[in-house]
């Protein structure tokens, strides 16, 4: 590596305590690599938070957008990078009459699709 100056190239700053417990995790490469760049584009910019497209993350990082979805999981399992699809303006109309009931269950190996 030549030789990095803060003046030439900025820095991100971060607080001890976040660099403390990153220093205490195990955390593998693609799940490491998309927590890095969550940290350069929020604290290296000096915000809290900011949204970041999937399409960004996968340049940022170099990782396919799958690799990028399975490393931010990792981090955060709760949550997810899908959007969740938006409700329907006026909801689906019941069925006049109900679906009639088979005279004959389906076989198992069908039922399990």
């Amino acid at each position: 590596m030549a030789n990095p100056q803060l003046e030439d190239e900025g820095h991100v700053k971060i607080v001890n305590s976040i660099m403390d417990a990153l220093a205490r995790t195990r955390i593998p490469g693609e799940a490491r690599q998309v927590l890095d760049y969550i940290l350069r584009q929020t604290y290296g910019w000096n915000e809290k938070e900011r949204e970041i497209s999937l399409a960004k993350f996968s340049k940022g990082t170099g990782l396919s957008k799958a690799h990028v979805c399975r490393g931010y999981r990792f981090c955060w399992p709760e949550k997810s990078l899908q959007k969740p699809l938006p409700k329907l303006a006026t909801p689906l109309p019941k069925l006049a009459t109900p679906l009639p009931k088979l005279a004959t269950p389906l076989p198992k190996l069908a039922t399990i699709f």
